[in-house]
């Protein structure tokens, strides 16, 4: 069985003040800014549409994972008018396959690990029993334990307008969605990103999982290939090993590792 744990796209951060109306797309630079910062290619890129004469929101978020459900708490807090789009599950990877079940399954699987070396504190104990599918279950039941502070129902009491529905930028201030146009002063995307699957040769046939889809697994697999070295590879390499699967983590960078740590200390 194959684990993809690669990722693509990284989000960048700017300041977020009165006199900016930001649009995040795909990492680029905003495309608006007081005359002072914006350059020559972002007034251009503007050039081609009519501002609205009214708005709809202040603010309209789309993605509604970790990034988009605090913009959306924080701004709603300040009194701005909001609307947060999410087409698929409200809190995003972090919720559904991301931090909360990785956490969950690491939890389990060290207690397998204490189990295994508690002899060397004095304690005599069997090799532990796993229940792979009871291990599972647990790690179902913290998102749902988690999952109401990240619903469509606490948004709407915090004031903000929720859209299950697919988002589409039309201009720098109006939004497609389903069949209804919203306008707004400002547009943050928080659209996330997903596993990418290498083209590898062979792997058309071959079972693989992504850290997206690994979490219906009701089986521990035997063995394990984890493709990709960053922190979620290793997570899920540590854990499964732990619980019994032999595992064998691949990372295509010389050094990943060392080149990290020593990045981290700097």
């Amino acid at each position: 069985m194959l684990a993809v744990s690669w990722g693509v796209g990284k989000p960048r951060r700017y300041p977020f003040t009165n006199a900016h109306r930001i649009v995040f797309i795909a990492g680029h630079l905003p495309l608006d800014c007081p005359s002072h910062c914006a350059t020559g290619q972002e007034a251009q890129g503007l050039s081609g549409f009519t501002r609205p004469s009214h708005f709809d929101y202040d603010i309209v978020v789309i993605g509604g994972g970790s990034a988009g459900l605090v913009t959306s708490y924080i701004a709603s807090a300040v009194n701005a008018k909001v609307a947060l789009v999410e087409k698929h599950k409200m809190g995003g990877d972090c919720l559904n396959t991301g931090c909360v079940p990785s956490k969950a399954l690491i939890r389990a699987a060290r207690a397998a690990h204490e189990i295994r070396n508690a002899p060397r504190f004095g304690v005599t104990a069997s090799e532990p029993m796993i229940d792979f599918a009871q291990v599972m279950g647990h790690v179902q039941q913290a998102i749902s334990d988690i999952e109401p502070h990240d619903s469509v129902e606490r948004y709407q009491s915090l004031g903000v307008e929720v859209y299950q529905e697919h988002a589409t930028l039309i201009s720098p201030w109006e939004i497609r969605v389903g069949d209804k146009t919203l306008n707004t002063r400002h547009v943050v995307l928080a659209t996330g990103a997903r596993p990418r699957i290498p083209p590898l040769p062979g792997i058309e046939g071959a079972p693989v999982l992504t850290s997206e889809t690994l979490w219906s697994l009701t089986d521990l697999p035997k063995r394990l290939v984890v493709l990709g070295g960053g922190a979620i590879g290793c997570e899920l390499s540590q854990s499964f090993a732990r619980l019994g699967s032999q595992v064998t983590l691949v990372e295509g960078v010389a050094n990943y590792w060392g080149a990290r740590t020593q990045k981290s200390v700097n």
